[in-house]
């Protein structure tokens, strides 16, 4: 069974702070570089600016390390990126407004993700980062991304 999400709780309490916004302006780039690489797929031809579908989502959390199946699985991952979503403007009209994580909804999917693995995490586990402060984990999730669209390919003839 599901748990009630306290939305505005955790963005209130948790996000909406100067330690994150300072940490989110700081790692600006690198954020850029990870949404353009896993957005656009599920969206229409002509459909600006582009978004990205729970798909891209995780697909992005399983290239960054970050799906273990035991701290952080695809009910946790499609849990963060649902509750990260504003309420659509016209439900009615958008059909796909559900499958459109936009670039500020990205962000605090980022942090629902390290709320998720601080809160449920192991302390010993590989992905845990040694400060465990909330910026801690989320500046872990950020490096954990941006090192999976950066890593060199391995040519398998060269394997």
């Amino acid at each position: 069974l599901g748990e009630r999400d306290a939305g505005q709780e955790f963005r209130w309490k948790e996000f909406y702070n100067e330690e994150i916004d300072d940490l989110l302006k700081s790692k600006q780039t690198e954020l850029n570089k990870v949404y353009s690489k896993f957005t656009g797929k599920e969206n229409r031809p002509t459909e600006k600016p582009k978004t990205m579908s729970l798909g891209e989502w995780q697909k992005l959390l399983e290239g960054a390390g970050l799906m273990d199946g035991e701290i952080f699985g695809d009910r946790a991952c499609r849990l963060c990126y649902v509750r990260s979503m504003q309420t659509s403007e016209d439900e009615l009209t958008d059909d796909m407004a559900h499958r459109k994580l936009t670039m500020v909804e990205f962000y605090e999917a980022i942090g629902r993700v390290a709320q998720h693995r601080m809160v449920n995490g192991d302390a010993d586990h590989p992905l845990a980062p040694a400060c465990g402060t909330f910026a801690g984990f989320i500046a872990e999730v950020i490096s954990a991304m941006f090192k999976s669209i950066t890593k060199p390919k391995i040519n398998p003839k060269q394997a």
